[in-house]
């Protein structure tokens, strides 16, 4: 028996399978505990249960399961946000305060004064790189969120909600006044889009960039939160024709990846739960 422990010992196999399960007990407990350590941000069923009741009384429908998810995420979002600002010395636990400490926090993450200005060869890069975005467009596809009062208060939350909680085009229906025919629109021309929507919402639709939201666009009909789907392009115009279009989105796409870096950043320091 002592011949064959001693055997078992000295067998390269056994040392392998023993140092393969310390490395991998190892990767356990510490993978453990940095999660452990994090600050640990949630949104309690007692917020959840608000947030239903609050889009209840402003709408005056359920919310439903997207609607819910987006909400959650800005919660979220006004969470981590406002612990940063704390964390910084901007505190002082008051709703007045914490709405202007979000405030400060989103230019905080911005950061403007970090984002250099392009140089010409960066500009012509970024316009090589988007030159769907600079091409004379066929066609167009769109979804968008309609409000029929241009004031609605709910414009401004329900922009900061599609944009924190990244919702789809598909489902972003869910959060203005129903639209008839659609709030999604395929392969449209610009004459058709002038007939039914106003010579404004033709033009500056037409010039939006693909694959993000943009605010307040207004129609004949009220105003739209837009989403361009896919763009049916031809030939494309001359960067000098373009390069102040070019620069401001160059411009724009900086801070939204300055905004979104930031809040990664500080999002992965906290063990997010949300019920």
């Amino acid at each position: 028996m002592i011949k064959i422990i001693k055997i078992i010992l000295y067998e390269p196999l056994f040392h392998f399978i023993i140092l393969g399960g310390v490395v991998y007990l190892y990767f356990n407990l510490v993978g453990d505990a940095e999660e452990t350590l994090k600050e640990r941000v949630e949104v309690t069923p007692y917020e959840t249960q608000k947030i239903k009741l609050d889009f209840k009384k402003s709408y005056n429908y359920d919310i439903n399961p997207e609607q819910l998810r987006a909400f959650k995420a800005r919660k979220i979002y006004e969470k981590i946000a406002l612990s940063e600002a704390y964390a910084l010395g901007l505190d002082r636990q008051d709703e007045e305060i914490a709405s202007r400490l979000l405030k400060r926090m989103n230019f905080i993450m911005i950061n403007t004064s970090e984002i250099l200005e392009p140089s010409e060869e960066e500009l012509l890069k970024y316009y090589k790189n988007n030159l769907e975005d600079y091409s004379k467009l066929e066609s167009i596809s769109f979804s968008h969120v309609y409000f029929v009062n241009v004031k609605d208060v709910k414009i401004k939350e329900t922009f900061e909600l599609l944009k924190i909680a990244k919702v789809t085009a598909d489902k972003a229906a869910y959060f203005g006044n129903v639209f008839k025919p659609s709030n999604h629109i395929l392969n449209i021309n610009y004459k058709k889009v002038e007939e039914t929507y106003g010579k404004y919402f033709a033009y500056k639709l037409f010039n939006l960039k693909k694959g993000l939201w943009h605010e307040g666009v207004h129609s004949k009909y009220g105003l739209h939160l837009v989403y361009v789907t896919s763009k049916n392009v031809s030939e494309a115009y001359d960067f000098d024709e373009v390069q102040d279009r070019v620069y401001e989105d160059y411009k724009s796409e900086r801070l939204r990846e300055r905004f979104e870096t930031s809040y990664d950043n500080f999002k992965s320091k906290y063990s997010v739960i949300a019920e």
